[in-house]
């Protein structure tokens, strides 16, 4: 812990608080993930290099100019100009930080065409006008790549799914949420498997390009239990295990919420485990509400902070 206080002093103090917070059951205020979220994000790379992380600070609201001055367009261009063959078996992964509000991303190239599936998962709520807004960003982006490679190569075809899964009950969660999402999305086969299935599927003519979103119940029927593991709200879990035992496949699989940890918890043991109660004063009230909730994003944020810290003062030898 003395090298990371002295090569990364803002980060290392950042984690105390938190923990000191964490220990007295209190929030700390401000929350400032979004400002180490760089020198999380290359930590969390070293700790797993299949991680391929990237912080986007893209917004959904940008002229199409700056979309195609993205992460996401700079990288899916250097992506796609690759034979097939040899892009990334499992893609890359971002962090897009839109005006406050933080979500994950997974992006999974062809290796026999140039179909790409990008999955976004957003930890809150989502309206029609999400997409729109992704909408602008496919049609600013496809198009240039596109004409950048010729047309003699196969059509450049993005397909987004938009999952908005509203495990999330304050602002203040959403980077610890997508950082999580991310580190799924990297690691876990059935979101791969989703991945792999988009792909296959486009390659078919059984999906189309474009942008399509997803509301709370139909993510439950393709998401998997994992990505639910921080849920702050009792009924979200509900809700999501109730949706998933309605499915054929989990009836013969065995329990909807499966197991999500190295202790065997499902996500309800797992709620039950981090349910807390504490007073909170809304702007419309004087007077404090009592509110019950699971606070396992707060130690999951401590969590990735330390293994961040870890591998940046002690990297793996290659």
């Amino acid at each position: 812990m003395d090298l990371a206080r002295k090569r990364y002093p803002a980060l290392t103090h950042y984690l105390e608080r938190l923990e000191a917070a964490y220990g007295s059951d209190t929030v700390l205020h401000p929350i400032e993930d979004i400002d180490h979220m760089e020198t999380i994000i290359k930590g969390l790379n070293l700790a797993d290099p299949m991680l391929n992380l990237h912080l986007d600070k893209m917004q959904a609201d940008d002229s199409p100019e700056q979309i195609r001055e993205s992460v996401l367009a700079k990288t899916l261009e250097a992506e796609l100009r690759l034979e097939p063959r040899q892009r990334a078996s499992n893609g890359w992964r971002e962090i897009i930080h839109d005006t406050g509000h933080s979500i994950a991303m997974g992006v999974q190239c062809s290796r026999s065409s140039n179909d790409v599936s990008i999955l976004v998962i957003d930890s809150g709520s989502a309206d029609r006008e999400v997409t729109k807004k992704w909408r602008g960003v496919v049609q600013a982006i496809a198009p240039d790549i596109q004409a950048k490679l010729g047309p003699s190569v196969s059509p450049v075809r993005l397909r987004v799914q938009f999952f908005a899964i509203n495990t999330q009950r304050s602002q203040e969660g959403s980077s610890i949420f997508a950082l999580s999402a991310a580190k799924k999305m990297a690691s876990d086969r059935a979101i791969r498997g989703l991945q792999d299935l988009t792909l296959q599927m486009m390659a078919t003519g059984q999906y189309k390009e474009g942008v399509y979103r997803a509301d709370e119940r139909k993510a439950a029927q393709f998401l998997p239990p994992s990505l639910y593991k921080h849920a702050t709200s009792k009924r979200v879990l509900d809700a999501y295990v109730a949706e998933r035992a309605r499915g054929a496949l989990f009836r013969v699989m065995g329990r909807p919420d499966g197991k999500v940890n190295k202790k065997g918890q499902t996500l309800v043991e797992r709620y039950a485990a981090h349910e807390i109660q504490r007073r909170e004063r809304p702007v419309d009230y004087n007077v404090p509400l009592l509110c019950t909730y699971s606070n396992s994003y707060e130690a999951k944020r401590i969590d990735l902070i330390w293994t961040a810290l870890a591998a940046l003062t002690h990297p793996r030898q290659a």
